[in-house]
This record gives C-alpha cells, sequence and structure tokens, in this order.
C-alpha cells in the first residue's frame, strides 16, 4: 500500500501541507514557534557559550553538579544561575517575544519557569555522569532517578543573571 501516491498526485503530500510547521529559522522569526524550540535554542546556546577554555569544561555542566545536593535539599539562598551574555540575540528576541504579553517581572518569570526548568532539566541530563562521579556511597538507580527528578528542585530557583527577567 503506498500511502503518498495520492496525496502527491493531488499535491496533498505531507510536505506541501501548509497546516504542518516545520522548526527551523523561519519558526524563529514569528510568533509561532514552540516551547520545545526555546528550549532546545536556549540549551544549545548555554552549551556553546558556557564552555570555559581556561577550565577546558562546560560552566553549567559544573554548577548542576555542584548544586544538586542543595537543590535537591531545596534551599532557599540556591538557585540556578543562567548568565543572559551566554544567550545569542536571536533567543534573547524569543524570550521578549514569549513574555510581551507580561507586564510585571514576576510574570515573566512565572512564564519562563517551565521553559527555564525544562533547560536545567536537560543540562542536569547532560552533567548525570558528573553529579555521579563527585558522590560517595549512594545507591546508583536512586541517584540516576534523583537526576530524572530534577525539575521538581528546580522549578522556580533559577536566575537570569546579568540582566534580569524584565529585560527579557
Amino acid at each position: 500500500m503506498d500511502f503518498n501516491s495520492d496525496a502527491d498526485k493531488k499535491g496533498d503530500s505531507i510536505t506541501n501541507n501548509p497546516n504542518i510547521k516545520y522548526i527551523d529559522e523561519s519558526v524563529a522569526k514569528s510568533n509561532d514557534f514552540t516551547d520545545g524550540y526555546l528550549i532546545d535554542k536556549i540549551f544549545n546556546d548555554l552549551m556553546q557559550s558556557g564552555y570555559d577554555n581556561i577550565a577546558k569544561q562546560n560552566t553549567y555542566l559544573v554548577q548542576i553538579a555542584e548544586k544538586f545536593w542543595l537543590l535537591k535539599l531545596r534551599s532557599d539562598k540556591i538557585f540556578f544561575e543562567i548568565h543572559y551574555q551566554d544567550l545569542d540575540k536571536q533567543t534573547i528576541q524569543l524570550l521578549k517575544e514569549y513574555t510581551q504579553d507580561c507586564k510585571k517581572p514576576i510574570e515573566k518569570y512565572l512564564k519562563l519557569n517551565g521553559i527555564m526548568t525544562e533547560v536545567i532539566a536537560a543540562i542536569a541530563k547532560q552533567s548525570e555522569h558528573l553529579i555521579i562521579s563527585r558522590t560517595i556511597g549512594t545507591d546508583l538507580e536512586w541517584l540516576k532517578r534523583s537526576v530524572n527528578e530534577v525539575r521538581e528542585y528546580v522549578s522556580l530557583k533559577w536566575k537570569l543573571m546579568d540582566g534580569d527577567v524584565n529585560s527579557a
């Protein structure tokens, strides 16, 4: 059974369907970008710009490994810090568009919380081996489960540094 034969004859194939949107640069130039696209864009920016040439490691991977247990304990004074200058201009523009309907900084923070929580969870997953290597005497399966539950620990526990949420 050939699924595309009739559709191709009519010009209705998936690739010609105007109702299907693909994530590419044109999506980033409109308000139709998805949360997933924004999460990936921020994550990729942080993985590229967060690399420290002197220490030869990514500062965000190290930060989550160092703060993991304090975040897990839900310390009021510990936040995951995302540096504004590590985001490229396109990502900053996407953040502005994403929060354009928010009037107060707290509204922007709350709207961005889901996005930033997912970004930090992706960083934690990328840093899982580093977190495990810094932990002694803990059940490995329990520790891996803790890394997968990081969303609970980092929700509302992040800060945008060197530029406030109001400027995003």
